[in-house]
């Protein structure tokens, strides 16, 4: 399952395509050092610049790939834990329920776990053999706690009420910080997004009438098309951020 996040499945092959465009890059810029492109050399750094970020973006889209599945199962977990108790109070057999109840949450790790599981591995061991994939990370702790809890018997039911109550608590936790975080993310947006550039436009105006020799029509369309967009855009993708971590 997880082969598939890689070009060709292959970790190898997938690196070794990343890099051509950095590669491209750099032989492009060396020829305009060279003098063997008539084309100045800013710009055949820029087109570098460009084409290793891109070499970038899809080295580690793999690890971008597998921290969604880590925020999706985190985000999921609650649902996971709430319905396996339900399947055991209804008298389902605890690892019967577990598969069942991960089956139905669909997240690729759970998924990669019930594959191991139907291969004869423990879930203990199932877990093991993700988090070498994954690192150690704090939600297997809580996802270890919950495969535990299969073998307690009829005391799985009140272990999982209060894991299950557990993780809520720290859901509104995490919900009165991010209404803090987002607080701090409009003041900023504020001041620097709004009150910023009326200043800096003003200002660069003034130097205009003065006559001081600066071009500043280039500045001011360069604050109002793009360092105004780009501060927006930021702004926009970090509130997104503080809210699905609160969500989570």
């Amino acid at each position: 399952m997880l082969a598939k996040l890689y070009i060709g499945r292959s970790k190898q092959l997938h690196y070794a395509v990343s890099a051509f465009p950095a590669v491209l890059g750099a032989v492009f810029f060396a020829l305009t050092l060279t003098g063997a492109l008539r084309i100045k050399w800013y710009f055949g750094a820029m087109y570098f610049a460009v084409l290793a970020a891109v070499s970038a973006s899809m080295a580690f889209m793999p690890k971008f790939k597998m921290s969604s599945m880590l925020e999706q199962l985190e985000l999921r977990l609650p649902h996971l834990v709430l319905r396996l108790r339900t399947l055991i109070m209804a008298g389902e057999s605890p690892l019967d329920a577990f598969i069942s109840a991960a089956t139905e949450v669909r997240s690729p790790i759970l998924d990669l776990i019930i594959k191991e599981i139907t291969l004869g591995r423990t879930p203990e061991e199932a877990l093991n053999d993700v988090k070498q994939v994954f690192g150690n990370k704090p939600i297997f702790d809580t996802l270890k706690r919950v495969m535990l809890s299969l073998g307690m018997g009829e005391e799985a039911i009140n272990y999982l009420k209060e894991e299950f109550e557990a993780l809520m608590s720290e859901r509104e936790s995490n919900l009165r910080k991010a209404i803090e975080s987002l607080s701090v993310i409009v003041e900023m947006y504020m001041s620097m997004g709004v009150f910023f550039p009326v200043v800096a436009i003003v200002m660069l105006a003034s130097l205009s009438i003065l006559g001081t020799g600066i071009n500043v029509n280039i500045l001011i369309a360069l604050l109002i098309f793009v360092a105004i967009p780009l501060f927006s855009a930021f702004s926009a993708i970090m509130a997104k951020k503080i809210v699905e971590r609160a969500l989570l």
